[in-house]
Parts: structure tokens; sequence; C-alpha cells
């Protein structure tokens, strides 16, 4: 990544950066940076469980897919307040402090399958998404291959790995 803009506020006031693999500001791991590294995700440090998605027969509006958008799913799906058992494992989370910790979207658990050697611990075999397709469906990945698909939101049990932006 090139980094031109070492004139920035951040750079001037001493911020500090991360690359993939670095411990992040929570204590979990970088799986993903951008504005050179001032900012990204970071992956808690183990799994926070197993569960359900929940809100089954219920369109919560947690359609985000891309990069940045796991933390308004997690929050449309904790609001409805109708079993989402995945959501909640994820935003109950706390690491050293923080307490932002998130569901993530489609893109962003596929990053975490991108970086799993780095981020580590990601034994179970599907992972939730915060990412909701129908009423009855939401996103999973296998993490060990990088493949995803629709599982069943409320008959289905995954493992969860909460993530933070940074």
């Amino acid at each position: 990544m090139y980094c031109a803009d070492t004139d920035s506020l951040e750079w001037r006031r001493g911020g500090k950066t991360y690359i993939i693999g670095d411990t992040g500001p929570a204590g979990g791991k970088v799986f993903y940076v951008t504005d050179c590294g001032f900012h990204g995700l970071e992956a808690a440090d183990g799994d926070q469980g197993t569960g359900e998605w929940g809100c089954l027969g219920i369109i919560t509006g947690a359609t985000g897919i891309i990069i940045g958008t796991g933390a308004d799913n997690t929050a449309a799906i904790v609001d409805e307040n109708c079993g989402g058992m995945a959501a909640q494992l994820a935003d109950d989370y706390e690491l050293n402090g923080y307490t932002d910790w998130f569901l993530p979207s489609q893109d962003e658990l596929h990053e975490l399958f991108l970086n799993k050697d780095v981020v580590g611990g990601l034994d179970s075999l599907i992972y939730w998404s915060s990412t909701e397709y129908s009423s009855n469906l939401a996103w999973v990945e296998n993490l060990r291959v990088g493949v995803g698909g629709l599982n069943a939101k409320f008959v289905d049990v995954h493992s969860v790995r909460a993530i933070r932006a940074f």
C-alpha cells in the first residue's frame, strides 16, 4: 500500500499505524487495514460461541454486505430483539475494556478467511455473518476453504467470531 500523505493530522499527532498480523488496539488480531494502517478491523482472540442467527421470519434490515457494514447489521439484528443469538454473542463481547464488537458482514467475514492464518483459532468449520438475505436466510462462510452460502437463520447452529473497527 502506497501512503504518501505523511502530513495527515493523525501522522502529526503521532497516531499509531497497524499492519495485518499486529495486535490491534483492543488486543485482537488486525486482519484488514485502510488509510495507511491508521484504521482497519481486528478480530477477537477466540470464538464467542455458537448459536442460531435468529429472527426467523423477520426482516431485520441487516443487508449490508461490504466492509464497513457489519456494525450496522449487528445493531439492526440486536434492535429487533427477536432471538438474534449470533449477533448478540458478538455484541456482548468485551476485551480489554472494548465493547464495540460486532458480527462481521459478508465481505468482512471473507477478509477473515483471507487472513485466517494471521488471525488464528478459526477452528470451527462454518461461521455466521451479519448479512441477511431474506426472512429465513443469512450468509455463512466455511473459513477452512473460503466458500460461502445461505443457511437457515433459526435452524442452523454455527460459530461466531466478533470483530471491531478501529
